[in-house]
């Protein structure tokens, strides 16, 4: 009865992750209008800038639409749950950013191969085929069409994309800054002082190039092996059968965050230290389990 019962709180933080998601873009509607909301969409408007920069913005929504794609298989209200999922998905679309929608498509996929660990491999192929239906639709309705069009635009040999060429102006100041001081760096959050006088004052723009700049490979290697911990924690933990289906989400969940820090500095953002804090709780109560075995 203990380990159910913490399980099912557990399941609340992610639920409550879920819900977040949902109000930040009822916010947004009720802030904007929906019609100015809905036409913004669809024109390739970046949404999301009221609350936080578009890119954070699209990915804690990416975070939040898995974490409800996991709530729909546990408790009622199956349709709203549906209902506040389209509500998140639109968010994600409304901030018009590449990488949370690269991080919401890889949560999809790895949730439809790893989630369902009690569903039958012909079910998870099926479930596999009426997504990407879905996505179809999706993308001939033309709501993918401003997303899609940033992304046909990205030219690492001819430069073409001004966000692109940005973003490498960043890295390689970020590395100017790591090479010069490679164990400690420049001290955390001071990079951006040093890349105003390249480009403005703000971050990196990639967590990594970010992490080696300010922390160096002590910060970098430190962060860093909370990842491994948890990841390592979690894979044993799946053998449990009871836990394997959270531990696969909790996976999933470090997985998205991990390719988000490719475009955006998340290190110092309130979800991952929830995320970090929700396996911590999972992983103590596992040991504590083994040990009173004994």
């Amino acid at each position: 009865m203990l380990q159910i019962y913490e399980i099912d709180d557990i399941k609340k933080i992610l639920f409550t992750i879920f819900i977040a998601g949902f109000f930040m873009v009822f916010y947004t509607i009720l802030d904007m209008g929906f019609n100015s909301f809905f036409s913004a969409t669809m024109s390739g408007e970046r949404i999301g800038g009221t609350i936080s920069a578009a890119n954070a913005y699209g990915i804690y929504l990416s975070l939040s639409f898995l974490c409800g794609l996991y709530c729909l298989k546990f408790g009622g209200y199956r349709k709203l749950k549906i209902l506040f999922l389209l509500v998140v998905f639109m968010g994600i679309l409304s901030s018009n950013s590449r990488n949370s929608f690269i991080v919401c498509c890889s949560g999809v996929v790895l949730f439809l191969l790893l989630g369902n660990t009690n569903i039958h491999r012909r079910k998870k192929a099926s479930y596999l085929v009426f997504t990407l239906c879905i996505a179809y639709i999706i993308y001939d309705s033309g709501l993918l069409d401003s997303i899609l069009l940033r992304m046909s635009n990205v030219s690492f040999v001819n430069g073409n994309d001004r966000s692109v060429n940005s973003r490498m102006l960043m890295i390689n100041v970020g590395y100017s800054i790591f090479a010069n001081n490679p164990l400690w760096g420049c001290g955390i959050n001071n990079a951006q002082f040093i890349l105003e006088y390249y480009f403005a004052r703000t971050y990196l723009h990639n967590n990594y190039i970010e992490l080696l700049a300010d922390l160096g490979l002590i910060g970098f290697c430190l962060y860093y092996l909370v990842y491994l911990y948890d990841i390592i924690g979690l894979i044993k933990y799946r053998r449990l059968k009871v836990y394997n289906e959270l531990s696969s989400i909790l996976i999933i969940l470090l997985i998205m965050l991990l390719i988000a820090d490719i475009s955006v500095v998340f290190y110092y953002n309130k979800i991952v230290y929830v995320i970090f804090g929700t396996i911590s709780i999972l992983l103590t109560k596992n040991n504590e389990i083994r040990i009173s075995k004994y």
